[in-house]
């Protein structure tokens, strides 16, 4: 019996997480508990509410419901104690991990009376800092009471780590701090730049001619409050807007709302839901706040590319490099906060830039991932992903392809990881790129017969499967094949937007009833899992799992254009129907300025597009199929799509990590790769194409796009989508299939 089977049979160990609000676990630890879950059987305490519920239905958790108040209340905090002692006795936890002070007092010392062998103590702030007299000094002792209950104190800033030392809260043995700070990172893809929404300016009566400052978080003393409305009072006479977002709900909310509302430039709309239409409408953060953990606000606006202007307090001043990604101001000097405002609203070109930096140092440094990993790390936890998993990748064959390049470079992230993971493929690839590439980074790979539909090499799948801990299927007929062995073995990945299956009522019947018997079904993006859910319904469990590249081995563009030399263009692709080839040919004859085309790829329609090259006199060339693309891209402009419909960009992805500005059309597949860092125009639209085109040859224009393709492709890295996929072979098969 293996170390899995043993330790499945016997009944994984018991974790208990705790805060004293759901909301902070269902916000911010996710992906906390989502790790814990990969060795233990998690159980979550909070007070009640309806991000508890979430966390059980969601994540398949055990909740349970203890009040607690953030404030000090004896009488209340000894009716919660007496709570988590029942909590307690039920679950026997040998790991406890809390967060918030509340929570970690009462989880702590109930985890310490009951023998949890690791208690893990996050600190996310030093809650007394911004309090005075008996209060602070009840605090600190609260504080240091807590550690003491602890087998390890995790903070979440090198400034807390610090100024902890300097107090001498905890034992010195016990402290560990997070890497490179927060304690969950930030999720550069859902927090991403956009657009600003005229409506929604308008609506919220946001003057658009002027700068909007933006504030998000409580409406309370120690978030500076009093610093920002001197600050407003000092540039009396500046124009700009003052967005203010966040719950007014704290003793002296009220009168902070008046005060603030006396103010024409400010709006206030309170607590919001989701964040991200809010920071899209600001042009700068302010964070004036006297204490911190490590600000999730200035995360999450840094990642949507606004810029911050923060206090130095502890915490906070972790949050921003100066002059880099934002300002840092003296904490509680109002004077050089509405210096700093001034700065911003003088130099609106640096306060971009530095936007843009904020939001490669988030994507680049603050992965969720490797941020909860560093928090948990003092445990010694263990993880089923450090055990070797046994992966078999079926595919078709190794041909070039999108599908084909995501198998390889899987296969290869997961033996990196330490899986076992292998390649079968149902006929020979003869000596393809890609099989070649496999075999340099040694991933195994294995044909099982002659062509796809062999007997044997279906016999022979069936018995490799057998060996197997995750068969993982691509591609027809293999999405097929797999459907009959054990559920609770099998992943598939969707690849396209359709099939020639779905154009019959025989095939979508067969397809929705193989479907079904999936317990596990990934698609590879938004548009592939909204085309897949029209064919085979709505009750089968469908999880979007992004392709991804290895960034590392894209070359950046060597020169921008100048407008002395032709604008190079690129288009990467199979020459048939699907990548509509001979519309980009179209398209480069209505470009204003000197321009030419290379082409890249092998197909059914080479031999007309052929034609149509040679018609152009030497502004259009077809270079067939080649294996150098990632040096082809380094020495063009700018890459243009002309597909009908993609499953994924990988082309595309390709071109903007390299630094190519992306021409294309606004189809499912290229409208989520490329997002705003590129140009879309409407399918057919030849016309618009051109003028896209025409613009990047302005240097000015071009940089910009540049910049933004490059910082868009980073959400694209295949060590994230090797992770997701780790997350969905963890997760047990819906039992709705059948």
């Amino acid at each position: 019996m293996s170390t899995r089977l043993a330790r499945t049979a016997a009944g994984p160990p018991t974790a208990l997480v705790a805060s004293t609000v759901p909301e902070t676990l269902n916000l911010f630890h996710r992906e906390l508990i989502r790790q814990m879950q990969t060795t233990h059987h998690v159980h979550v305490v909070s007070s009640p509410g309806r991000d508890l519920e979430a966390l059980r239905t969601e994540m398949g958790v055990e909740t349970h419901a203890v009040p607690m108040t953030r404030s000090i209340s004896p009488r209340q905090d000894l009716v919660s104690f007496f709570r988590w002692l029942t909590v307690m006795r039920r679950v026997r936890p040998e790991v406890v991990v809390t967060a918030t002070p509340k929570a970690s007092l009462l989880g702590q010392a109930c985890g310490l009376l009951f023998g949890a062998r690791k208690r893990l103590y996050y600190v996310g702030g030093l809650r007394f800092e911004g309090d005075r007299g008996a209060k602070r000094v009840v605090l600190q002792l609260m504080e240091k009471l807590t550690a003491a209950f602890a087998t390890v104190v995790t903070l979440n800033s090198e400034s807390a780590f610090t100024r902890a030392q300097q107090l001498g809260l905890y034992h010195p043995r016990k402290m560990a701090k997070t890497v490179p700070a927060s304690s969950h990172g930030v999720d550069a893809v859902y927090f991403s730049p956009r657009s600003r929404d005229p409506q929604m300016a308008k609506d919220l009566g946001l003057d658009r001619e002027v700068p909007t400052f933006g504030f998000v978080g409580r409406l309370t003393r120690d978030k500076g409050i009093d610093e920002l409305i001197e600050a407003l009072h000092i540039l009396s006479d500046r124009s700009f807007n003052v967005l203010v977002v966040g719950p007014q709900n704290e003793p002296d909310s009220i009168r902070y709302l008046e005060a603030l509302q006396r103010d024409n430039r400010v709006v206030c709309v309170g607590r919001q839901e989701d964040l991200r239409p809010f920071y899209a409408q600001m042009d700068t953060l302010l964070l004036p706040s006297y204490r911190e953990g490590f600000p999730n606000v200035v995360m999450e606006a840094a990642a949507c590319a606004v810029p911050a202007i923060v206090s130095d307090a502890t915490g906070a001043v972790d949050s921003v490099r100066h002059g880099e990604t934002g300002l840092v101001t003296t904490v509680k000097s109002a004077t050089e906060l509405a210096a700093a405002m001034s700065a911003v609203l003088e130099n609106p070109t640096e306060a971009r830039t530095m936007g843009m930096r904020a939001r490669e140092w988030m994507a680049t440094e603050f992965e969720p991932s490797k941020v909860v990993a560093s928090l948990l790390e003092p445990l010694a936890l263990g993880s089923l992903a450090s055990d070797s998993r046994r992966v078999a990748h079926v595919i078709n064959d190794l041909r070039p392809g999108g599908a084909e390049n995501l198998v390889v470079q899987l296969a290869y992230e997961q033996r990196r990881a330490g899986h076992d993971a292998r390649i079968f493929t149902l006929r020979g690839s003869g000596s393809s790129h890609l099989a070649e590439q496999a075999a340099r980074r040694d991933v195994p790979v294995q044909v099982l017969g002659g062509h796809r539909l062999s007997p044997l090499a279906w016999l022979r799948m069936i018995r490799i499967a057998g060996g197997a801990d995750v068969v993982h299927g691509h591609l027809f007929p293999v999405v097929w094949l797999v459907a009959i062995l054990p559920r609770r073995k099998t992943v598939v990945t969707e690849h396209s937007p359709h099939n020639r299956r779905a154009d019959s009522a025989f095939g979508r019947y067969l397809d929705r009833a193989i479907y079904r018997r999936h317990g596990k079904v990934a698609a590879i993006s938004d548009g592939v899992e909204e085309a897949l859910r029209g064919r085979i319904g709505h009750d089968v469990n469908v999880t979007t799992v992004p392709n991804g590249i290895d960034l590392n081995a894209i070359k950046p563009v060597t020169n921008a254009p100048t407008l002395a030399d032709p604008l190079r263009v690129i288009t990467v692709g199979r020459l048939d129907h699907r990548k509509n080839i001979s519309a980009a040919i179209q398209i480069m004859d209505r470009v204003l300025v000197p321009s030419a085309l290379v082409i890249v790829g092998d197909g059914p329609e080479r031999d007309n597009l052929s034609r149509e090259a040679a018609a152009r006199r030497g502004q259009v060339k077809l270079l067939g199929q080649r294996n150098d693309v990632p040096a082809l891209l380094a020495g063009q402009h700018v890459f243009l799509s002309t597909s009908t419909y993609e499953g994924f960009g990988i082309a595309a992805l390709e071109a903007m990590a390299a630094g190519l500005p992306v021409v294309a059309p606004r189809v499912p597949g290229l409208t989520e790769i490329v997002g705003d860092a590129g140009i879309l125009f409407e399918p057919g639209d030849l016309d618009s194409a051109a003028r896209a085109l025409s613009s990047l040859r302005d240097p000015i224009s071009w940089r910009r796009h540049s910049e933004m393709a490059r910082l868009r492709a980073r959400d694209f890295s295949i060590e994230a989508t090797a992770a997701l996929y780790e997350e969905l072979y963890e997760r047990r098969p819906d039992r709705r299939a059948c």
